[in-house]
């Protein structure tokens, strides 16, 4: 998007041309999903760098659906819950 965006800021257009207040916080919601799975690359395992991948996919599904009205199929809301479910069970199982 770089490519796209700095050319066409560096000669006077407007890069952000159609974009609102949502459209705006989804971008940003993505990219702080982006340096949260980047900070356990550093810091865990693999197992919760999965977790947090995933976990950011269904924050992205559920603001989308909230903020933008995008869809929320029942496909969608089972696996958002089985990402829940699976997060709680690896977090307060017994170690």
């Amino acid at each position: 998007s770089l490519c796209i965006f700095v050319p066409m800021a560096a000669r006077g257009g407007n890069a952000l041309a159609g974009w609102d207040a949502l459209a705006l916080a989804n971008a940003l919601m993505g990219a702080l999903g982006g340096i949260l799975v980047a900070l356990c690359i550093v810091r865990f395992d693999s197992i919760v760098k999965s977790i947090a991948v995933a976990a950011s996919i269904v924050l992205t599904a559920v603001s989308s659906s909230a903020l933008l009205g995008g869809p929320m199929t029942l496909p969608i809301a089972i696996a958002s819950a089985v990402v829940i479910i699976a997060t709680a069970n690896y977090t307060f199982s017994p170690a």
